[in-house]
């Protein structure tokens, strides 16, 4: 369960709430505006087996960060291996999707 501290700051687990599920990708949105955040964001992506939906934030960079498991990633139509512990940069506007073998 969320506790909310002095001050705003907020503490969660991962798989916290409702998610939302689009295809073989599973969201749970953590913070943004729609909690009152101003310029930041967290949100946790579960890529289940399959290629996923393509994402894409028009407003601003993301970084995507692989904590188990392998993957490929095509972003703006070219492809890289994604091994565990690795960080993934998107500038505003970049597509991005998942291959989840």
């Amino acid at each position: 369960m969320a506790v909310v501290l002095e001050g705003g700051c907020r503490v969660s687990t991962m798989h916290e709430g409702a998610p939302q599920a689009s295809g073989s990708l599973t969201v749970w949105n953590r913070v943004g505006k729609a909690t009152g955040a101003q310029a930041i964001s967290l949100r946790i992506l579960e890529f289940g087996p399959g290629t996923s939906p393509v994402l894409r934030n028009r407003e601003c960079d993301e970084v995507l960060y692989l904590l188990d498991g392998s993957c490929t990633v095509i972003v703006d139509g070219n492809e890289y291996l994604v091994e565990p512990e690795t960080g993934v940069y998107l500038r505003p506007g970049q597509m991005l999707s998942v291959e989840n073998s």
